[in-house]
């Protein structure tokens, strides 16, 4: 088997794969996903098959090439207890490899202080890890503090708020005060012609007052 093409995408890896049409139906008789399957399980039980592609047969040459899905395993590379460098599959609760004993193990849980390194050079990875643990702390305190006094400032606005309201409708009641006393000064004449009618009024009073008092009298005997 020969792998032409190799590539992730999301969750799986795409493998584009050709091999002898021999080597498919040596077990199965009939070239099939069936067939292609069994070869992998026993060929190459590491692949974890998800998805079986269309076929694509050469007769001349007498190969088959398909693309199947497997199941993605990113490769991890530490370094042993004796220095070497060791390499396996990404998993948890596990070593790498065959020397697993000389690789880090790692025990998984949900608080970042409780990780633990069982080789050399777990001081370090666990003073990381309280150093990163209180930094953690310490953006959530700031942040319930930042949280704390947003739900201030909004109380605040919207107290502001409250009082411009209050403002905006009492100045549009004296609008409405305003322009009902408009009418009513022009419904009574103005002030204009109020000012003209105290004017002849002083004037009568002031010419009344010029009259000498014989003459009414006089005029009162000559009458009788």
């Amino acid at each position: 088997m020969q792998v032409i093409e190799d590539e992730v995408i999301g969750e799986l890896r795409y493998l584009t794969v050709k091999f002898d049409q021999a080597e498919i139906i040596a077990d199965g008789g009939v070239i099939s996903q069936g067939a292609a399957q069994r070869y992998f399980a026993k060929e190459r039980p590491d692949l974890k098959i998800k998805k079986c592609g269309s076929f694509k047969l050469n007769p001349q040459e007498r190969t088959v090439t398909m693309r199947v899905g497997v199941v993605d395993k990113p490769l991890l590379t530490l370094t042993g207890a004796d220095g070497s460098k060791i390499e396996g599959e990404k998993l948890e609760n596990c070593g790498c490899g065959e020397r697993k004993n000389q690789a880090v193990t790692v025990t998984v849980s949900d608080e970042v202080s409780k990780v633990k390194f069982l080789n050399p050079g777990y001081d370090e990875i666990q003073a990381k890890c309280v150093t990163f643990q209180r930094e953690y702390d310490a953006i959530v305190i700031l942040y319930d503090k930042l949280e704390t006094r947003y739900s201030k400032l909004i109380e605040k606005y919207d107290a502001l708020v409250t009082a411009v309201s209050k403002d905006a409708q009492k100045f549009s009641d004296l609008l409405v005060e305003n322009e009902r006393l408009n009418k009513y000064i022009e419904h009574c004449g103005g002030p204009d012609e109020d000012s003209a009618d105290l004017a002849d009024a002083k004037e009568v009073i002031e010419s009344a007052d010029s009259v000498p008092l014989s003459e009414v009298e006089g005029d009162d005997t000559t009458t009788k």
